[in-house]
């Protein structure tokens, strides 16, 4: 399966409205391909992932932002 599966924790996620997956295929201008509500919120660890089922050819960058 093609594809790229990005993960990421948030050791104390508090006050968190959203995280939204970004990627880019220059590391400069970045795009919103995914968004996630927060499992917690309660100042404690949570565990994310998500899987981009299309990568741009070439390089791919991403960021989550919050």
């Amino acid at each position: 399966m093609k594809g790229v599966q990005l993960e990421w924790s948030n050791l104390t996620e508090r006050d968190i409205v959203r995280y939204e997956v970004e990627r880019s295929a220059n590391g400069i201008d970045f795009y919103p391909i995914n968004q996630q509500a927060p499992k917690s919120n309660r100042d404690d660890k949570a565990s994310y992932a998500h899987f981009d089922a299309s990568p741009v050819n070439g390089a791919n960058f991403y960021r989550i932002h919050v």
